[in-house]
C-alpha cells in the first residue's frame, strides 16, 4: 500500500513538475564575445585585464497602453584577469535584466 502511495505521488509530481518552469538565464546573441558568462572556467585565460560590455534590447520600442517600456533589455558588464599565484583567474560579473516590469540585478 505504501509503494502504491509512493508510485502514485512520484507520477504526478513528474507529470505536474515537466510543465513548470522557473527562472530562466537571459540569452544573448554575442556569447563568443563573453566567455566567462557561459562558462566560469575562461576566467584568466587570457594574457590580460578584459572587462567586456554586452546590450541586448530586445522588441526596441514595445510599450504598454500607458507609454512604459516593457520590452526585454539585458545589460551586462564583466572583468576577468589572470592571477599567476593562483594558477588560474578570477572574474567579476554584473547583469541587469529587465523583462516587463520585473527589474533583476544579478552578481557573480
Amino acid at each position: 500500500m505504501r509503494l502504491k502511495r509512493l508510485t502514485i505521488f512520484l507520477f504526478l509530481v513528474t507529470i505536474i513538475g515537466s510543465g513548470l518552469f522557473a527562472q530562466q538565464e537571459p540569452q544573448f546573441t554575442q556569447n563568443m564575445f563573453n566567455r566567462v558568462f557561459t562558462n566560469p572556467g575562461f576566467a584568466g585565460i587570457g594574457e590580460g585585464i578584459c572587462v567586456t560590455g554586452l546590450v541586448r534590447q530586445q522588441w526596441a520600442g514595445f510599450k504598454d497602453s500607458e507609454g512604459n517600456k516593457v520590452a526585454p533589455e539585458t545589460f551586462l558588464v564583466s572583468i576577468e584577469s589572470p592571477v599567476r599565484v593562483l594558477r588560474g583567474g578570477l572574474s567579476a560579473l554584473v547583469m541587469q535584466d529587465k523583462i516587463g516590469f520585473t527589474k533583476t540585478i544579478t552578481l557573480r
